[in-house]
């Protein structure tokens, strides 16, 4: 595909996206400055590492609302919330892969017998 053709679709694709209302008003509230800008895009990413990483285990796709519940929980863990972080950092500065290495990083810690059994990170182990 020549760069024309990837730049039209790019530009058609944005103007679909832009056209949502949903997305508009996401777009106005959260994606305001660089750091907004910075975090959102991080848990845009850690959503899909979530999923991503339920579906390749579980061959099924995970609830939304058990997926938000599980970011909640990998932001409050301070070891979890540390990879993230400097995940993050790389992926900025490196263009690195966030999606599996932190889903099973994730996992790694949150298979730690202290982790409740009502946690729903308990939907990886």
């Amino acid at each position: 595909m020549t760069l024309v053709v990837k730049e039209l679709d790019f530009l058609d694709k944005l103007r679909k996206v832009m056209e949502n209302e949903e997305f508009r008003t996401f777009f106005h509230k959260y994606l305001d400055g660089w750091d907004d800008i910075r975090t959102s895009i991080m848990f845009m990413k850690l959503y899909a590492c979530v999923e991503q990483e339920y579906y390749a285990r579980n061959g099924s796709k995970l609830e939304s609302d058990k997926i938000v519940a599980i970011i909640r929980e990998m932001i409050s863990d301070t070891d979890c919330r540390k990879i993230i972080m400097d995940e993050m950092k790389d992926f900025m500065q490196a263009n690195t892969n966030l999606y599996l290495s932190t889903g099973r990083r994730f996992m790694q810690i949150t298979s730690n017998p202290t982790v409740g059994a009502e946690s729903p990170s308990k939907v990886f182990v």
